[in-house]
């Protein structure tokens, strides 16, 4: 599949920045905290060794690696042969196996091939609206039936509050001064990163990233074929999330069948049925909240498979959907 952003061969800036310059800028996960999040990121999986996972994005392969090392088969893409090129390092010194693919998630051709799809550390949402949904398909496509992906975001409304914003940081050998802010017309989140080495060479770079609420995403996935099952606001607190408090969305969801059964998840998975879960409230029954913590098992619309709803959460007519408008 080539979109038309690649085939007109303009370089968008997530095809720019991702150098080793940028790697000097972050500071890489402890072993410690690469691992309890590997944890988590099993734990909400609920696979049986050896079992196909498909790390989109994967960046420097700290996770990719780390699951390998748990026994099962990775395969990890990403469009930076920079980050590539580390990851492999990475996967030698640990003395696993990992299949990297220097590849595009928007050019993604795999056919039904994964029992998991992990998308980790904000990697989706680089593109506009449109890719973002066609990008959302490849991956309901990459999985097997009853497949799960699991996307880690930043949470839009906890964002929003600290709008505009300037931070700086130290890198190795380097500051970086971050001065960003929100579009609410776009749901972008611009940011303008300057780098300062110690050497006195200072240089820039200005990117955006598509934020979503929990209820734009979980949109996004139902239209594309998915079931949401979970989401949590932080790895320590599994199928719990805490609104605007979460700086973080992590949504665990399943491939649908295309027809109209109900699917199941595995049985030594760990995580509920459709069966075990509370009924959604709709609007008119929603009583208010009594807990800053919400649990969400699932968006309300997938509990309506007959209501097919657009990406704004309304239906063909113009009708307000469950979830009701994007923001």
């Amino acid at each position: 599949m080539t979109t038309p952003e690649l085939a007109s061969g303009k370089r968008g800036w997530f095809e720019i920045i991702f150098d080793d310059d940028y790697l000097r800028t972050v500071r890489p996960l402890s072993k410690v905290g690469v691992e309890l999040q590997c944890d988590f990121i099993e734990e909400q999986f609920g696979l049986s060794p050896g079992a196909s996972i498909l790390d989109v994005g994967c960046g420097s392969g700290q996770h990719a690696v780390e699951l390998a090392r748990r026994g099962y088969s990775v395969t990890a893409l990403d469009l930076s042969s920079h980050m590539l090129r580390h990851a492999k390092m990475n996967a030698e010194e640990a003395g696993v196996n990992v299949t990297f693919v220097h590849g595009d998630m928007r050019a993604m051709s795999y056919d039904a091939k994964f029992d998991a799809l992990l998308s980790w550390n904000t990697s989706f949402g680089y593109f506009d609206d449109d890719v973002n949904r066609r990008t959302m398909e490849l991956f309901h496509n990459a999985l097997k039936p009853h497949g799960v992906l699991l996307l880690e975001l930043a949470n839009r409304d906890f964002v929003l509050q600290g709008q505009p914003n300037l931070i700086w940081f130290e890198g190795d050998g380097c500051v970086c001064i971050e001065e960003t802010s929100f579009n609410s017309i776009t749901s972008r989140l611009l940011v303008k990163r300057t780098v300062i080495r110690d050497d006195g060479h200072q240089y820039e770079h200005f990117y955006s990233v598509r934020l979503y609420a929990l209820h734009e995403i979980g949109q996004l996935m139902h239209n594309r074929g998915f079931r949401v099952v979970r989401v949590s606001g932080r790895e320590a607190t599994p199928g719990v999330f805490f609104g605007a408090d979460s700086s973080r969305m992590i949504v665990l969801a399943e491939r649908r069948l295309p027809s109209k059964s109900q699917p199941r998840m595995p049985r030594d998975s760990g995580r509920p049925t459709r069966n075990d879960l509370p009924p959604i409230p709709t609007k008119r029954s929603l009583a208010p909240a009594t807990d800053t913590a919400q649990t969400v098992p699932e968006i309300e619309a997938d509990a309506r498979p007959d209501l097919e709803l657009d990406d704004a959460g309304t239906d063909p007519g113009g009708e307000p959907g469950p979830n009701g408008d994007a923001s």
